[in-house]
């Protein structure tokens, strides 16, 4: 990039359970008025910046729009509406951070079970020299 960027930190992940923390801190502190610093202090993670969470809080405002059919400059829903609104984007969250749990762990096992079968072979092999000795 140009020499003003280049300063810039690498691109911060939100992890599920992160986002799931962020999510929860919204709902509780109100996503409407809740400001970056009270969330960055609800979640107590040293390594976030004010700017990772204020950057992360825009996205999540935009995302409930969203999902609640809304233009992206529209007023986000008030009350009971906005509460309901944020509880479909937790839900739909965990849903979705379930469904990639259970692949990332059949993932792992499979990658488990090569493993097992290849130490095996080579047992086998290890076990047919010894016998030709």
């Amino acid at each position: 990039g140009t020499a003003a960027n280049q300063h810039r930190t690498t691109r911060m992940v939100w992890d599920a359970s992160l986002h799931l923390r962020f999510q929860r801190a919204a709902l509780s502190l109100g996503v409407d008025q809740v400001t970056p610093k009270a969330l960055l202090q609800a979640l107590q993670e040293p390594w976030l910046s004010r700017e990772n969470v204020a950057s992360h809080l825009q996205k999540y405002r935009l995302a409930l729009r969203k999902l609640a059919g809304l233009k992206p400059t529209d007023a986000l829903p008030v009350g009971d509406a906005l509460i309901q609104l944020q509880e479909l984007a937790i839900q739909q969250h965990i849903e979705r951070s379930a469904e990639a749990l259970k692949a990332e762990h059949e993932q792992q096992q499979q990658q488990q079970q090569q493993a097992l079968q290849l130490q095996q072979q080579q047992h086998a092999t290890q076990q047919v020299e010894q016998q030709q000795q």
